[in-house]
C-alpha cells in the first residue's frame, strides 16, 4: 500500500508490504538486479526509516517568500 501525507511544509510518503524485514542500504554492484531502491531514497529524501512492513520517507518543502 502506498500513502502520501502532507502536513504544513512536509510530505511523507509510505510503503507497505508483506516483508517482515526491513529496508536496508546496501551496496549494488554494476551487474546487480537489486539494492538500489532505499539508496535513491537515501540520496533524495531528508529523512526515512524502515520499521519491517512500512517503510517511509519525508521531503521537506521550502516556503515561499510572501
Amino acid at each position: 500500500m502506498l500513502r502520501i501525507m502532507v502536513v504544513v511544509d512536509v510530505v511523507r510518503v509510505s510503503v507497505t508490504d508483506h516483508n517482515p524485514a526491513p529496508a536496508v542500504l546496501k551496496e549494488a554492484g554494476p551487474d546487480g538486479e537489486s539494492g538500489r531502491g532505499i539508496r535513491l531514497v537515501d540520496a533524495i529524501s531528508d529523512a526515512w526509516q524502515s520499521g519491517g512492513k512500512e517503510t517511509w520517507c519525508e521531503f521537506r518543502c521550502a516556503r515561499a517568500a510572501a
